[in-house]
Formats: structure tokens, C-alpha cells, sequence
């Protein structure tokens, strides 16, 4: 897993090839959620989430230009961001064209997120309250 992130990889037909197992966790998918038969998408996702992701693969998939979106979503209930990214060819061992998802950890208190931004960067937490006003 990198820095606590899920991942899912969708092909350039957005059927879900590949699901690292902190994604898995935080979709709350059963055991036996099958890889390229089911719509990951409706069954984790709010119907306004599925509807912003749904158009962000379509941007991705047909514009050039624009290699990535970034979307506040709710997963499960639950408010999250999730990043979604054009794949070509190869990257985090997946030799495929299509798309990224990366799923950052649930959107808590500020407090929460300072004291994560504190710990990935070595900061105390007064920085971190500092670099969050100005850079957030």
C-alpha cells in the first residue's frame, strides 16, 4: 500500500481489474466480490458519487489533456476524496491501459488531518496547522 492509500484499476471499459486489499476495506466489499463481473461502482458508491465518477472516466477516457480528477465522495456513507488518474501502459505492477483510483483515508476533523500530515512529514503540529492554512 502507498501512504495508506487504496487502489482500484479500471480498464478502458471500467470494469475493475485489479483492487489492493486497503481498498477492498475501505469499500466494505465482501469476500467474494468478483473482479470484472460486478459495478463497483454502484455498490460502494451514493448515487451522486457514482454519477461525478462516472463522468470523470468518461472525461479521462476521451480527453488528452487531462491526466487526472480529483472528486469528494461518499463511500459507504462515509466522506472521502478519491483521485482518479489516466493509466498508460504500466504503473504499481498493472501493465494495462485505463484508470486509477486512488482512495485517501475518509475525510475526519481537522484535527485528524493534522496530526496524519504531522506524521508523513516529520512536522510538529503547530507546523502542520501552519502549512494546512496556507497550502489548503
Amino acid at each position: 500500500e502507498i501512504l495508506g492509500v487504496g487502489l482500484v484499476f479500471f480498464d478502458n471499459n471500467n470494469k475493475v481489474t485489479h483492487l489492493s486489499e486497503l481498498a477492498k476495506s475501505r469499500l466494505h466489499l465482501p469476500r467474494e466480490f468478483m473482479l470484472m463481473e460486478e459495478d463497483l461502482i454502484s455498490q460502494c458508491f451514493g448515487p451522486d458519487s457514482q454519477t461525478k465518477i462516472r463522468q470523470a472516466l468518461h472525461q479521462l477516457h476521451t480527453n488528452q489533456t487531462q491526466p487526472e480528477i480529483k472528486l469528494d465522495v461518499l463511500i459507504q456513507g462515509a466522506k472521502s476524496s478519491i483521485m482518479l488518474q489516466k493509466l498508460e501502459h504500466s504503473a504499481f505492477g498493472v501493465h494495462t491501459d485505463g484508470i486509477v483510483m486512488f482512495m485517501f483515508a475518509p475525510k475526519h476533523d481537522d484535527e485528524l488531518a493534522l496530526n496524519d500530515v504531522a506524521r508523513i512529514f516529520g512536522l510538529t503540529k503547530a507546523d502542520a496547522c501552519h502549512r494546512e492554512r496556507h497550502d489548503g
